[in-house]
C-alpha cells in the first residue's frame, strides 16, 4: 500500500468528514480536525510510517499529499 492510501485510511480514524470524500488532495484544514485529534494523527502517522516530523513541519502541510511527500523524503535520507 502506497503511503498515500496509508495516510488516507489513518485520516479517516480522526477526521469529522464523510470517508469517501477524503484523497490525497483534501486539505488539512478540510479534515476538521480540533486540536486533540491533530495531535492524534501526527503521532499515529510518526507510529504507522516510523518517523518523526515535527509539529513545525506538520502544521505547515497542505493536504495529504504534502504529510506523503514528507514521509517520502524522511525514508529516502536514512
Amino acid at each position: 500500500m502506497k503511503n498515500e492510501e496509508k495516510l488516507i485510511n489513518l485520516v479517516k480514524k480522526y477526521s469529522k468528514i464523510n470517508i469517501d470524500d477524503i484523497k490525497s488532495a483534501t486539505k488539512i484544514s478540510d479534515l476538521k480536525f480540533d486540536s486533540l485529534d491533530f495531535l492524534e494523527f501526527q503521532m499515529a502517522v510518526d507510529d504507522e510510517f516510523e518517523v518523526e516530523i515535527s509539529i513545525d513541519d506538520f502544521l505547515e502541510c497542505k493536504n495529504i499529499n504534502d504529510i506523503a511527500q514528507i514521509i517520502e523524503n524522511y525514508n529516502a535520507n536514512k
